[in-house]
């Protein structure tokens, strides 16, 4: 029997170090994560999804603030005081003085400035609640893409450690048969270092893996020390589109994409503001009431007397302002007002052309991932044939150990290539229906 030495036992005895280290590590008991509990989490933890969330109750209050904006203002104040006379130069006479008044006021008129104010903040509002959309369609998107990744990955460990009991086996043949003298000792050799080589690829897949599963708890917003295992999501193509055209995914964008709607809205809010702005121009009407007494020591009459008799008094008027000149302030920001309304014009035909980029690009992958689902099928399919014979006939001495290894290598590259093309069709489904506006968790996935 030939033992090895030199740089190739070091490999093998590295590598299998390493996999007896880790091992540990991949056998702990660890919670499994479903796709729809990794998304149910990310939308509780994700840090961008909840600064969101904060906007829209900001625009809330914002909405609210000028609701009461048509209330009137209501207001109290007092005041006292005390001064000596001494016009008597034996006796210092000493007077307090109590002042007291209940004043409103309510605007009757202000060029329809408040009107337009809150239709401003509603249309604000609106905004922000779109942006919240996006932005939990974002993190879905990015939490599913990120499981799938992860899943990809773990399915990639099962294709490694196959690969290395298979070249653990193949090396058991070729010892026997080394042994037996049928095989020469550069096979022996070749197959130890293959072997060492599918060690090292588990190793690769296994530190992805690691690696994937850290990526799916950033896009969550959960801590990378989350101990769990990726569970198996469905791959049923039941939820997956079929005869998508760009047409029709680029005109459902434009209906029903969030961040389209945001824009419509913050070009409606800019038109309003235009409105608020100009309400400088036209005069302001208000209705002013005020009720005051007073009270002072001074009197011959009590307290009593003075303050809630006496001197009771009530005022109502009205208060109208016109502006006649106020430095071209409400000019001007009615012309900058006009200039964020264009900006909000040209930032949605921006977004409209960026949208029609991607629902095109879109279409194109998810129909390309069509496609290439059957031709990996196909491939995988040859590839077990040509595997299956390559070791026949190594077995029976009609080839070399080169093409057996060959044929073991393009072997599990297909299987590589299927996996992905499986995992990748639902990446580009859950594209598509992102880019489209139209993605929801629960159509992507046939979990319970």
């Amino acid at each position: 029997m030939i033992h090895l030495n030199g740089k190739i036992g070091r490999i093998l005895a590295v590598t299998a170090a390493l996999v007896l280290c880790l091992a540990p590590a991949f056998a702990q008991d660890a919670e499994p994560l479903t796709l729809k509990k990794a998304v149910a989490l990310a939308l509780e933890h994700n840090q961008d999804l909840r600064m969101a969330q904060n906007s829209v109750k900001s625009a809330e209050i914002t909405v609210k603030q000028d609701k009461d904006d048509f209330l009137p203002s209501l207001s109290a104040s007092s005041s006292w005081s005390a001064s000596a006379d001494r016009t008597d130069s034996t006796e210092d006479d000493t007077f307090q003085s109590l002042n007291a008044a209940i004043s409103t006021n309510l605007n009757l008129f202000n060029g329809y400035g408040d009107q337009a104010s809150l239709e401003k903040s509603r249309y604000s509002l609106s905004a922000e609640e779109n942006t919240r959309n996006r932005t939990m369609q974002s993190v879905i998107y990015n939490t599913m893409e990120a499981f799938f990744q992860a899943y990809t990955a773990r399915e990639k460990i099962k294709v490694a450690e196959n690969n290395l009991e298979d070249n653990a086996r193949q090396l058991d043949e070729i010892q026997a048969f080394y042994d037996a003298g049928s095989k020469p000792v550069t096979d022996l050799y070749q197959q130890k270092a293959q072997t060492s080589s599918a060690q090292l690829d588990l190793l690769t897949a296994q530190r992805d893996y690691s690696v994937n599963k850290i990526q799916l708890m950033e896009a969550i917003g959960m801590p990378a020390s989350a101990n769990f295992e990726i569970a198996p999501p469905s791959l049923s193509r039941d939820l997956l589109p079929t005869g998508v055209t760009t047409e029709e995914a680029l005109n459902q964008a434009l209906a029903q994409r969030p961040d389209i709607q945001t824009q419509n809205e913050t070009i409606s809010a800019a038109q309003a503001s235009i409105r608020e702005n100009r309400a400088g121009f036209l005069p302001s009407l208000d209705l002013t009431g005020e009720v005051g007494t007073n009270y002072s020591s001074g009197s011959d009459l009590g307290f009593e007397d003075q303050f809630w008799d006496q001197s009771m008094d009530a005022r109502v008027g009205l208060s109208l302002s016109i502006p006649i000149f106020d430095r071209n302030i409400t000019r001007n920001n009615v012309a900058k007002a006009r200039i964020s309304l264009n900006n909000a014009e040209l930032a949605l035909e921006k977004i409209k052309r960026q949208v029609e980029v991607e629902v095109g690009q879109a279409v194109a992958d998810y129909q390309t991932a069509e496609k290439k689902v059957q031709v990996t099928r196909d491939q995988l399919e040859y590839a077990t044939q040509a595997l299956d014979s390559s070791s026949q006939r190594y077995t029976v001495g009609a080839s070399t150990l080169t093409e057996l290894t060959q044929a073991r290598t393009t072997f599990v590259e297909a299987q590589y290539d299927q996996i992905e093309a499986e995992v990748n069709l639902r990446i580009q489904a859950m594209a598509l229906a992102f880019y489209s506006g139209t993605l929801d968790a629960k159509d992507m996935s046939a979990e319970d």
